[in-house]
């Protein structure tokens, strides 16, 4: 009997162990978790303050530079503003996906679901556009049967895609060439195209644009599009619709999506 109430103690103080062992495992994990997300939050901040901020004040003053705002400039210094000016934009796209990416893995970034015009709102992205279309020569269509294209969706996600979409397109357009962006409806269905002429890119490296991380081909990674592509992705399959990426030889790559017209 004492035995086994030896026993029963030496138990009832190894579990009595255990206990306070985990309940201070769990303290600990609680405290990195905080911390880690904390980090996170303050790493958020510093991209979209003490990046982003000052990253979109210098292409709005180099673009009023290229536009000779302040006086005429050479063919040479033009040259490299816009090597300069490509750069920023560059560091901006890769800031603002980076911003969706994390708002998106926290689940901070919810649809909120809206009527609108969706012609209204590619008319708009083109717009915010036009300074990037000049620089690289490059003209657009917008080519639509409709007037109007009403759709109930995410108006800013949406938005979001149509802009890193249509940036990637410009960025790799031949200079000098014609972007045509179709819209279309298809079975209740809206399929927008972005078609440029640019370098042909394969199939397998078409695949992995898409990835959360990718490493792109060199013909096709002049802006953040590891990130841009998997944000797009994201929103667009949050609206239960596909993105679109295809390239054919000697003709046009086309970007662009197809979603749902209402959910």
């Amino acid at each position: 009997m004492y035995i086994l109430n030896g026993n029963f103690f030496t138990f009832i103080l190894v579990f009595g162990v255990c206990v306070v062992y985990i309940f201070e495992l769990k303290k600990r994990l609680s405290n990195s978790i905080k911390e880690i997300k904390n980090q996170k939050e303050n790493y958020i901040a510093v991209l979209n303050h003490d990046l982003k901020t000052p990253t979109i004040a210098q292409i709005r003053a180099l673009e009023l530079l290229l536009n000779e705002e302040f006086g005429k400039i050479t063919p040479e210094q033009k040259d490299m503003l816009k090597i300069t000016l490509d750069s920023c934009c560059y560091m901006y796209e890769m800031i603002q996906n980076q911003l969706i990416k994390c708002k998106y893995e926290d689940s901070k970034l919810s649809l909120e679901y809206s009527n609108f015009d969706l012609i209204s709102v590619i008319e708009e992205c083109l717009n915010e556009s036009s300074n990037k279309l000049k620089t690289n020569s490059l003209t657009t269509d917008f080519i639509t049967p409709y007037t109007f294209c009403p759709i109930y969706a995410d108006k800013n996600g949406i938005k979001k895609v149509i802009i890193n979409l249509l940036s990637n397109s410009i960025h790799n357009a031949i200079p000098a060439s014609n972007i045509s962006i179709t819209l279309i409806k298809e079975n209740n269905k809206i399929k927008l195209k972005i078609n440029t002429k640019s370098p042909y890119i394969k199939k397998n490296e078409i695949k992995s644009f898409f990835k959360k991380y990718s490493k792109c081909s060199d013909k096709f990674n002049k802006i953040g599009i590891g990130t841009g592509f998997y944000t797009s992705k994201q929103i667009i399959e949050a609206h239960n619709g596909t993105v679109i990426a295809e390239s054919k030889k000697g003709e046009f790559n086309t970007l662009g999506f197809n979603i749902p017209m209402a959910v």
